[in-house]
């Protein structure tokens, strides 16, 4: 417990899935959360579990991450609510539609690469300018959620050209990052799950003829859970991970071994 005692952290992509468990986690472990995504009703719910649970240090602001002035506007927020920033979870992200490259619209690869890419250089810009005004050395740990696809291409049958690219390109990103800022005591590294159940491919997980077939594909035998990503987000933005940076921890039982 308490492993981020104190701590004020930034999370993106905070209603559901990955983003609420952290949050839930982070929590948990002493830190002041300040939380953003699209849907206020989510949001505010999320805050009042929170609560419940023993830490009142937490908000939620509606934020896209798309969009430069809200996610200004939101660091600022939380700089005036907690007087800092420390770490941040850039988990905001989105699948697109399943469609061959050939066929997909302008608007629905741009949708992916407005929330994936953008999104998270938007947040790292106002991230990393926050946390160069902290004192002492260490001044901020920062980790951004790829995905298995952002370093192989997907299995035969699943069509996601611009999800993949914008993962692959994230991971270029966090590297830049974590390159561009560790004389100033900032570090970046980033998550890549493999098949984890959430909100957004619970359809899959439920239905047991695809989940077997899933199943097959990951040398472990199983889809991993929420709170994995969550312990491995919390490990990168603890102190005990205080030597790394520019990393990538793939959290996909063994599936980009085969």
């Amino acid at each position: 417990m308490n492993r981020l005692k104190g701590k004020v952290v930034m999370i993106t992509g905070a209603t559901s899935g990955i983003g609420k468990e952290t949050a839930i986690l982070f929590a948990k472990e002493g830190a002041h959360v300040a939380l953003l995504g699209r849907d206020q009703a989510k949001g505010e719910a999320v805050v009042d579990l929170i609560k419940q649970n023993g830490n009142s240090n937490v908000f939620f602001s509606a934020c896209n991450v798309a969009k430069e002035s809200e996610v200004k506007a939101f660091v600022e927020q939380t700089l005036k609510h907690f007087g800092r920033l420390d770490c941040a979870f850039n988990n905001a992200g989105i699948g697109g539609v399943f469609k061959p490259l050939t066929e997909l619209e302008e608007d629905e690869w741009d949708d992916v690469m407005n929330i994936n890419l953008k999104g998270v250089w938007l947040c790292l810009k106002h991230q990393i300018s926050a946390m160069i005004k902290n004192d002492g050395p260490k001044k901020g740990s920062i980790v951004n959620t790829s995905s298995r696809y952002g370093v192989r291409a997907t299995e035969a049958g699943i069509m996601l050209s611009a999800y993949v690219t914008s993962k692959h390109a994230l991971m270029g990103l966090t590297k830049v990052a974590a390159s561009e800022f560790v004389d100033k005591g900032i570090r970046v590294n980033s998550v890549c799950p493999g098949w984890i159940p959430t909100e957004g491919n619970n359809h899959l997980f439920i239905d047991p003829a695809m989940k077997a077939n899933i199943d097959t594909t990951i040398p472990m035998g199983d889809w991993g859970t929420k709170e994995d990503i969550a312990e491995a987000v919390l490990w990168y933005c603890s102190d005990k991970s205080g030597y790394i940076t520019g990393d990538t921890m793939l959290l996909d039982g063994g599936m980009t071994l085969r």
